[in-house]
């Protein structure tokens, strides 16, 4: 998918330059299509969501099995965590390389929000105002896809609230 220079200023402002630019990108949209998608289903609010996501980042991953057809996700997240080289792709036109089924959804996104699929991605990237490196790291260390652990830990999220005692007593 090509990205305009604009986008990819944006992005590269809160990302830094820890990771390739067209990483940064896919990671930013994303982890904010997947984080709407979980207000959405889960009823949480967004602000609630974005800070519990944070502090399950930050709080140590989770780790997935340990077998040998997890070790390339292994190895991934330690290499995204770590950082990894930007490519000197200057004179290339910027594109964001998706997985089909995430193009998919992304197309889906945009067209429930009425816009072309550019503007939607703008829209994402607009809306993004932090590094979700920590999330995609998470998540990878989990055995999960980026929208995978979004949606389990919004629903760990409205389950702590729920069970929470000024929720109870409350309600």
């Amino acid at each position: 998918m090509p990205v305009s220079p604009s986008i990819a200023r944006r992005v590269r402002e809160y990302a830094g330059a820890r990771l390739p630019l067209e990483l940064a990108l896919y990671i930013a949209v994303e982890a904010e299509r997947a984080l709407a998608e979980a207000v959405e289903v889960v009823g949480v609010l967004r602000d609630e969501l974005v800070e519990f996501l944070d502090a399950a980042a930050a709080g140590g991953a989770e780790r997935g099995p340990r077998h040998m057809l997890t070790r390339p996700l292994a190895e991934y997240a330690a290499a995204v965590g770590a950082g990894l080289p930007e490519v000197d792709a200057s004179n290339a036109a910027l594109r964001i390389r998706t997985p089909h089924r995430v193009a998919a959804l992304w197309a889906h996104a945009a067209a429930g929000a009425g816009v072309p699929l550019d503007h939607w991605l703008a829209d994402a990237v607009g809306r993004a105002s932090a590094d979700r490196t920590p999330w995609e790291v998470a998540a990878a260390c989990s055995g999960r896809t980026l929208a995978e652990w979004v949606l389990v830990q919004a629903a760990r999220c409205a389950r702590s609230r729920s069970t929470s005692p000024q929720a109870t007593a409350s309600g």
